[in-house]
């Protein structure tokens, strides 16, 4: 062994290392503030299947994941897109239900498409539909479409049921 090697081992302290396992505190740091739990067990989530690309991590709160697999098996996709939008740390499961359904508005094929089909609902300067039918061909839906999801409206892509994007009401 080279005079170098041999320093650089013998300067290295084996006794004051340990691994990183179970009961240490830098593991993970919901384990560091977690106090245990009579009879309690660790669990960790690896199979995310059924959620719909809602972003989860290893270590999620049993009560909270039950409560995520329940909205999303009654809202879909759709949901998990809103949640992952908004944030974990800024979704309120105790409301989420009914924040979810006062923002979506609906899936539609494009942006383009939901521009289309709800600019009379939106209003458009006040003009009326008879009014409208004049400059209607006229219009750049795309330009339309692209200033309704930059101020009152967000899309997400729709990976279910055919594609397109779900439309969400901005706050």
């Amino acid at each position: 062994m080279p005079g170098g090697l041999q320093q650089r081992e013998a300067a290295r302290p084996l006794d004051g290392c340990r691994p990183i396992g179970r009961g240490h505190p830098h593991r993970h740091p919901r384990h560091a503030q977690a106090q245990p739990r009579a009879g309690g067990e660790e669990w960790a989530i690896h199979d995310y299947e059924g959620f719909c690309g809602l972003h989860l991590g290893e270590y999620e709160d049993i009560e909270e994941v039950a409560v995520l697999a329940s909205v999303i098996e009654k809202h879909g996709e759709a949901i998990a897109r809103y949640i992952n939008n908004r944030g974990r740390d800024y979704v309120n499961l105790g409301t989420l239900e009914e924040d979810f359904e006062d923002a979506f508005v609906g899936q539609y094929e494009s942006v383009r498409d939901f521009a289309e089909a709800n600019l009379e609902v939106l209003g458009f300067g006040g003009l009326t539909p008879d009014q409208l039918e004049g400059v209607w061909a006229f219009l750049d839906w795309d330009h339309v479409a692209h200033e309704l999801t930059i101020t009152d409206y967000w899309c997400a892509d729709a990976r279910e049921l055919g594609g397109g994007v779900y439309v969400f009401r901005r706050d």
